[in-house]
């Protein structure tokens, strides 16, 4: 140990000049939110697995390419990335396709369960949003129609995207 040939008084020092270093550090290191790092809610399994994949052809592509290899295997590299990138895109499609489905089903059930949660959370970025009376309106009108079940249709959908409705 550093202070074994210290007296008494300079061992305090040294460890209490330590405390005051280990202090000074761990407090001008970023720490973290706090909150646990959320994945999306349509992710799954196999999202992730095809996302390690392409991620490995991708180096693999960057990596061929100035190496001193043949053409053929430089693009059978690129071919692979493309074609495994292309699958990713296609499994997050279909996921989130199925997922919004499911969240608009269990909205019809319960109005403050996930489908509740997912909006607010992307709603609450904490940056004031302006919206007009007339707007707002017509967000209620749409997300609480009177005298019906709230169904999910393209129309309710398109309303959403900024197309008037058919009235």
């Amino acid at each position: 140990m550093w202070t074994k040939g210290l007296n008494e008084s300079d061992r305090n020092s040294y460890i209490r000049c330590t405390e005051i270093i280990k202090d000074a550090n761990n407090s001008s290191i970023a720490k973290e939110n706090g909150r646990k790092a959320t994945t999306p809610y349509w992710w799954n399994k196999d999202i992730s697995d095809k996302q390690e994949e392409c991620t490995h052809s991708r180096r693999l592509t960057c990596m061929t390419k100035n190496q001193n290899i043949s053409m053929e295997e430089k693009q059978r590299t690129m071919n692979l990335y493309k074609e495994q990138k292309k699958e990713l895109r296609k499994l997050i499609r279909i996921s989130k396709l199925k997922h919004w489905k499911e969240l608009c089903r269990e909205m019809d059930e319960d109005i403050w369960g996930s489908g509740y949660r997912i909006a607010v959370r992307r709603l609450n970025n904490n940056k004031p949003y302006n919206m007009s009376v007339s707007t707002k309106k017509d967000v209620i009108r749409v997300v609480f129609p009177e005298g019906k079940s709230r169904k999910t249709t393209q129309s309710t959908h398109l309303e959403w995207m900024g197309y008037p409705l058919k009235q």
